[in-house]
């Protein structure tokens, strides 16, 4: 009987803390998903998300209030930015957004670390984060140093009861000495952002 209670304790347990993740799980696209999301980009249903995206980032920047929710953060140590899924932005291209822009960082030169998915029951509502994490590629300039583009990527889609609620693409740059110093953070937007 002890044990079975041990196995319901595991999965049951009595104090859960808000912080720590009911289930974690490798992230994967279902077959309709995937065939859903070439259709979407095969139609560039990412030029008006990327156009509206654009915009709101750069009236940010001119202390202007939009409809589109976004954020900036720079430091010495990492830059980012997050953009919340307005309720007129449909939650499906949202999401396809979201793998879009782990395409675009791929592109760019950079290789796939880690693709996770999270569950954490914050008590009023369930949060899921969607994480995609990149390589920097094993590469030297000409002065001998290790290419570090624009540092460590990491790309993040959270949901709140299922409905996407923002995407946060965030930038950590790499301060050892044997790097060369990263890009700035604006190209990488522009480039990912196309």
């Amino acid at each position: 009987m002890a044990y079975a209670e041990d196995i319901l304790d595991q999965l049951f347990p009595s104090e859960l803390s808000p912080n720590e993740p009911i289930l974690h799980e490798p992230l994967r696209r279902s077959r309709n998903e995937r065939i859903d999301y070439r259709q979407w980009k095969r139609f560039r249903g990412y030029r008006a998300m990327s156009r509206l995206f654009k915009e709101a980032c750069w009236l940010k920047k001119m202390g202007i209030r939009c409809s589109v929710n976004v954020h900036l953060f720079q430091s010495q140590a990492a830059n980012a930015f997050s953009i919340s899924c307005s309720e007129f932005i449909d939650p499906r291209n949202f999401q396809h957004y979201f793998d879009f822009l782990r395409e675009r960082v791929l592109s760019i030169g950079y290789q796939p670390h880690r693709s996770e998915r999270e569950f954490l029951d914050r008590v009023l509502y369930v949060e899921t984060v969607e994480r995609h994490s990149f390589k920097i590629p094993d590469e030297e300039n000409d002065q001998g140093k290790l290419v570090q583009l624009y540092g460590h990527i990491y790309l993040e889609l959270i949901r709140v009861n299922d409905r996407p609620s923002y995407l946060r693409l965030m930038v950590t740059k790499v301060s050892d000495t044997r790097f060369a110093p990263p890009r700035h953070f604006e190209e990488l937007m522009s480039r990912v952002m196309m």
